[in-house]
């Protein structure tokens, strides 16, 4: 549940970032030139960066529940070879 709204608020603040320039342009008069080429290929590079720490996030977040799982099986099998070993008795 942590993960899921820990990547809802990753991606509302990349929004915000990513119309930042648009923001900016809007508040502060320039030039044709940036308005037309300058903003949107700075909201482009924003947008791939995003993706490209998306993509990341996601692999690392899949990669600690993995983990978790495993740890968690790996646990449960050495409490149940624990058990095994303790419930038979010795031969002599």
């Amino acid at each position: 549940m942590l993960k899921i709204i820990f990547i809802i608020l990753y991606r509302i603040l990349v929004c915000l970032v990513i119309a930042l320039p648009i923001i900016i342009n809007y508040l502060v008069d320039d030039s044709i030139v940036t308005s037309f080429i300058y903003i949107p290929l700075l909201c482009l590079f924003l947008a791939f960066i995003a993706i490209y720490l998306d993509e990341k996030i996601l692999n690392a977040l899949n990669a600690i529940k993995l983990t978790s799982a495993t740890n968690k099986k790996n646990t449960d099998l050495n409490n149940k070879t624990e058990e095994d070993t303790r419930s038979v008795s010795p031969l002599y």
